[in-house]
């Protein structure tokens, strides 16, 4: 068995040996707060919605003040724009690795779904500019020039993610006993999805910088980490040359009555974009990574066995930690786990 030496436990005592937690997002006690605007320019044409067949008594559309005869198609742009506001309950996890004795810390390979299942939906309206034109059935002049306002659908945004492609080294500052504050600065990637119209709106993820603020909590074997983060606003261009032409969207155009004109709209985007902000704040805890040579290396320095290992052993073991469960039956904390404790602890590390 190894030996313990009073020499052994003053150079762990003095080591700074980093500690590794991998941490998953506390849903109760995370929020998300999101503001997220759409955009979108669009170029077409409107038609009334006759047919000689199956809609006889249907809206004729004809351009200008006089002339002209059946059906004829109106050329349009329209503008549209959306802002959703929301509070989400987010999921995640990241690794959380602290040393305190130096100060050193870092957060890595964070993820967080912002939506976690949440879908955030709101009414798309546009402004429609037409040149002037006339329908029939109802009989309606809609002058040139003047932008008729009309809601058009919903727009939805079905995922919204942040992923960390760097960065995350930071400095604690103890505050307390096991308590400490974080500053740190992570590189993340921003993902969003929506549709509007019936088309998914896919963006390039975009690159962020993370300024994080947090408080660390640091048990035995064992942290708590509560983040406040405060993304820099984004603008997100979306690339919408190879969408093709949108499905004709049936519509009804207000007159001064009661009666409206029905038309078909056909129209294929020029230009979108999406703008976000928001807060988050995220808690997340969890447990040290085994990072030993065996089963009984629980406790710094790792990579040796001495009375470290024993104590935190006993701790844990006394607390139904599931990473001291070494034996059957799993989910009993009882002598066979001190054995196979023992029985690792002799074999020592290689």
């Amino acid at each position: 068995m190894p030996a313990i030496t009073a020499a052994t436990l003053i150079a762990a005592a003095s080591l700074g040996v980093p500690e590794v937690y991998e941490l998953s997002v506390d849903q109760s006690a995370s929020e998300v707060s999101l503001l997220a605007g759409f955009s979108l320019d669009a170029e077409g044409e409107l038609i009334g919605d006759f047919d000689e067949v199956d809609n006889p008594g249907g809206t004729q559309t004809r351009p200008g003040l006089f002339g002209g005869s059946g059906n004829q198609p109106i050329p349009i742009s329209l503008g549209a724009s959306v802002d959703t506001d929301t509070m989400t309950t987010p999921d995640g996890s990241f690794t959380f690795t602290a040393d305190v004795a130096t100060g050193d810390a870092s957060i890595d390979g964070l993820t967080l779904d912002l939506l976690n299942g949440a879908v955030p939906s709101a009414t798309l309206s546009i402004a429609l500019m037409t040149q002037t034109f006339r329908t029939f059935s109802p009989s309606f002049l809609y002058p040139g020039g003047i932008p008729i306002e009309l809601p058009i659908g919903s727009a939805d945004i079905t995922a919204f993610s942040i992923a960390q492609t760097g960065g995350g080294a930071g400095v604690l500052v103890e505050v307390g006993p096991g308590e400490y504050n974080l500053a740190a600065s992570i590189e993340a990637e921003v993902t969003f999805i929506g549709e509007a119209l019936d088309n998914e709106i896919a963006p390039e993820p975009t690159p962020i910088t993370l300024p994080i603020a947090a408080n660390v909590l640091i048990g035995d074997a064992t942290a708590v980490v509560t983040i406040s983060i405060e993304p820099e606003d984004l603008s997100m261009p979306i690339d919408v040359s190879g969408l093709p032409a949108l499905p004709a969207i049936p519509f009804e155009l207000p007159t001064l009555g009661s009666d409206t004109a029905g038309v078909l709209l056909t129209l294929t985007l020029s230009n979108a974009a999406i703008e976000s902000s928001g807060e988050l704040s995220i808690q997340a805890s969890g447990v040290i990574t085994q990072l030993g040579c065996n089963d009984a290396d629980v406790a710094a320095p790792f990579g040796e066995l001495d009375i470290a290992d024993v104590v935190t052993f006993l701790q844990r073991f006394g607390a139904m930690d599931p990473s001291v469960d070494l034996a059957a039956p799993f989910g009993a904390w009882d002598i066979a786990d001190v054995v196979a404790f023992l029985q690792e602890f002799g074999a020592g590390c290689a």
